[in-house]
């Protein structure tokens, strides 16, 4: 069953690709599947200009350092065009309103396994916006520590 947009909230790491309705995720869920080596994802795998070009403005990389902060290293100038302040630097954690924010990310680090949300965003500038992102984390091998969130997230 396709994973169509809705008004309610929804989080879930049990997808198939084929089953996201944009093709954009899609396309990320396979180039994420197509860089898994027995540990996991090597965050050392991850190429941003491998990505197509029209991934960029949608895509936020976040670093996880061992101490588990929330590092927003790079955010799309989609997604930085719809938030109140400049993000990039930041930690999540110390964002007013993103509580449910990182305990999806942290889902995510403690499985090791992508998960696609639609959520209504609560720091744009357009309440009343939903988001759906597909969130893929990657470790550092051997650790198999997930260092490295990659999100492709389209405002609708």
């Amino acid at each position: 069953m396709p994973l169509a947009a809705t008004k309610e909230d929804r989080f879930t790491q049990d997808f198939d690709a084929e089953d996201l309705e944009d093709a954009r995720f899609r396309a990320f869920s396979s180039h994420w599947e197509s860089l898994k080596t027995d540990v996991g994802v090597p965050a050392s795998s991850f190429d941003l200009l491998a990505l197509p070009p029209a991934f960029l403005p949608l895509i936020t990389v976040i670093d996880v350092p061992p101490d588990g902060g929330l590092h927003i290293r790079l955010i799309g100038t989609e997604m930085a065009d719809q938030a109140i302040s400049e993000l990039t630097g930041k930690f999540i954690q110390d964002l007013a309103g993103s509580e449910e924010v990182v305990k999806r990310i942290q889902v995510a680090i403690a499985t090791g396994h992508p998960y696609f949300s639609d959520v209504q965003l609560s720091w744009a500038r357009n309440k009343w916006r939903r988001s759906q992102s597909l969130v893929c984390p990657f470790v550092d091998a051997p650790s198999r520590r997930v260092s490295l969130i990659v999100a492709l997230s389209l405002i609708r």
